[in-house]
């Protein structure tokens, strides 16, 4: 089970204290283990699930054994392949809604958003409208 699976099981609050308890199982340490120590060998796919669940998981990640530096690291990392044009549009919105919502600064990510717009109009969607408005919205990016 990867981590995008365990942060779409975390709808309530029953279910996030579910989590964090699986946090304690050897299997999870092992995995959590296997990420912070190869920080720079996420692939582009791996890097979007763990944004994925630490905007998902923001309130209680940190129980979780996650430090702030790894979430940092693993931001760091994304943005990297957000330079190199890893990603396509829709990735790149739900990049920068994570990004936003977990108060960090996305204009790196905006700037590759805005050149494929330039590329193709066509691509907005209603549902990719939402979340640059809501990460546009969040309080640290106002």
């Amino acid at each position: 089970m990867g981590f995008r699976v365990l942060a779409r099981q975390h709808k309530t609050r029953e279910q996030a204290q579910e989590i964090i308890k699986l946090s304690e199982d050897e299997r999870f340490k092992a995995m959590l283990e296997k990420v912070q120590t190869n920080i720079q060998g996420l692939s582009e796919g791996s890097c979007c699930d763990l944004l994925f669940f630490f905007r998902k998981m923001r309130q209680s990640f940190y129980k979780m054994g996650i430090k702030g530096q790894d979430v940092s690291a693993i931001i760091n990392k994304t943005l990297e392949y957000v330079k190199d044009n890893k990603y396509n549009f829709n990735q790149l919105v739900n990049i920068y809604f994570d990004i936003s919502m977990l108060q960090r600064n996305p204009n790196v990510v905006l700037n590759q958003i805005l050149a494929k717009l330039r590329e193709d109009i066509r691509v907005l969607t209603p549902f990719t409208c939402s979340q640059m408005i809501q990460g546009i919205a969040s309080k640290k990016n106002r």
